[in-house]
């Protein structure tokens, strides 16, 4: 599985949803316990209303909360 992503057109009012599905499993880390960063990264097949429109590598993250950074 692979989060959405959503940008603002320029050109288009409103937002225009990109899926990426992914090309392999398991691509998610989820480095917690070291970092406290949980991110999606690797190979993806991007797609818009069911049309596939190319392939991408991608990293995400901040779609799992947002990263605590120091402090107690």
């Amino acid at each position: 599985m692979c989060p959405s992503v959503q940008e603002r057109g320029d050109d288009l009012p409103g937002l225009l949803t990109w899926q990426p599905d992914p090309l392999m499993d398991d691509q998610e880390l989820d480095s917690r316990q070291s970092t406290g960063a949980v991110y999606w990264e690797g190979a993806a097949r991007v797609s818009r209303d069911g049309t596939e429109l190319g392939r991408a590598y991608l990293e995400l993250t901040g779609y799992a909360g947002a990263l605590r950074m120091g402090g107690p």
